[in-house]
């Protein structure tokens, strides 16, 4: 496994600790004095980057739909 990879239970974790965070900093604005608002919203603005996901790799076969095998075997045709 590539270190770039990540398990899925990681990534969900990551995800809804990330969320929490900036739920949490987001319920918060009413209560912020004015004066404070500008530096809590370049606090928030400078973790947003972190929400971005990587764009997607290249396929390295491409994607086709398998055909179905059949259940039962075929009769062989009775041509004569």
């Amino acid at each position: 496994m590539r270190k770039r990879r990540l398990s899925m239970e990681m990534i969900v974790w990551v995800v809804t600790g990330m969320a929490l965070y900036l739920r949490s900093h987001l319920s918060s604005l009413p209560g912020v004095p004015p004066g404070k608002l500008p530096n809590v919203m370049e606090e928030i603005l400078s973790i947003a980057p972190g929400f971005v996901l990587p764009g997607r790799r290249a396929r390295h076969y491409p994607r086709t739909v398998k055909k179905r095998p059949q259940r039962y075997p075929l009769r062989p045709s009775s041509k004569a």
